[in-house]
């Protein structure tokens, strides 16, 4: 497993050598114009990591679901992973999803279980998880975690995870001093926590001129 994550680790740094550069122009959706993640989701989309819907909208406060996350962060690992066969009872070949969950287990991203629970929607600890083995983001100081009031209710194995991303400021919690590891996590959410890795560049940046020679 350890080599699997160093790895991903790898790929992950090489992914932010080469994402494209954002756009001059920006994707724009009706449902988003007063809301708080406009400008994340609109870099975000533009830079192809997100998607709206075939009417146009991108339903920002809607959940968002376990393997529709896990398509995204393996659309984010562009590069190929030895072919895993599910151990899931419930991620069969055929599934839209089933590509996207066998190329995170190949790297390590999520664990060998019985079931993946794919339609089951993610939680902001599993998000973090998630997204925190894909891209090397840890900590072993898990008193970080103790600045929210309900600190205590990550569990323990995504306690290194979500420790890493508050240590290293990606993740602020609530207004209310809460982090709600347990509550769903919403499109918005997931762009916002995403667009905190810096994985998209502005054109006219040095890494966007970098990647554009």
């Amino acid at each position: 497993m350890k080599s699997k994550r160093l790895l991903t680790c790898l790929l992950a740094f090489a992914l932010t050598l080469t994402m494209t550069a954002l756009p001059a122009s920006a994707a724009t959706f009706p449902d988003i114009a007063s809301h708080w993640a406009k400008s994340y989701i609109e870099e975000m989309t533009d830079a192809g990591m997100f998607k709206g819907y075939e009417d146009g909208t991108f339903r920002p406060d809607n959940n968002i679901t376990r393997a529709e996350f896990a398509n995204i962060l393996a659309n984010l690992l562009s590069q190929p992973a030895e072919t895993h066969e599910s151990p899931f009872s419930d991620v069969k070949e055929g599934d839209w999803y089933y590509s996207a969950v066998t190329k995170l287990l190949a790297y390590g991203v999520v664990s060998e279980d019985e079931t993946f629970r794919p339609s089951q929607n993610i939680t902001r600890q599993d998000a973090m998880t998630m997204a925190g083995r894909a891209f090397c983001i840890t900590s072993a100081n898990d008193e970080v975690l103790d600045k929210f009031s309900d600190g205590d209710q990550v569990a323990a194995y995504a306690q290194a995870s979500v420790a890493g991303f508050v240590e290293k400021g990606y993740l602020g919690g609530y207004p209310d001093g809460t982090l709600r590891p347990l509550a769903n996590i919403t499109r918005a959410e997931s762009v916002k926590l995403l667009d905190s890795l810096g994985l998209v560049h502005d054109a006219d940046s040095l890494e966007g001129i970098i990647e554009r020679t």
